[in-house]
């Protein structure tokens, strides 16, 4: 999710958004990268879940600021 909004300020010159976003909102566990028969955790290379190397993808974070434009 991003979402952003502009404040309104009475100059022409300035202008100021503040902003949230956030990854993976609904927190889910997913694998974000695999690899069949690694070197380094395959047992017997026959490609069955055993032999597969996963790493899980980012629990759900947040990041917030603003922007300042003249």
């Amino acid at each position: 999710m991003h979402a952003f909004y502009k404040l309104p300020i009475k100059s022409d010159n300035l202008k100021l958004e503040v902003f949230a976003h956030v990854f993976n909102l609904l927190d889910n566990v997913y694998i974000q990268d695999a690899t069949d028969n690694s070197r380094f955790n395959a047992w017997d290379k026959n490609h069955t879940a055993d032999d597969a190397e996963v790493f899980f993808g980012m629990p759900r974070n947040v990041n917030f600021g603003f922007t300042l434009r003249f």
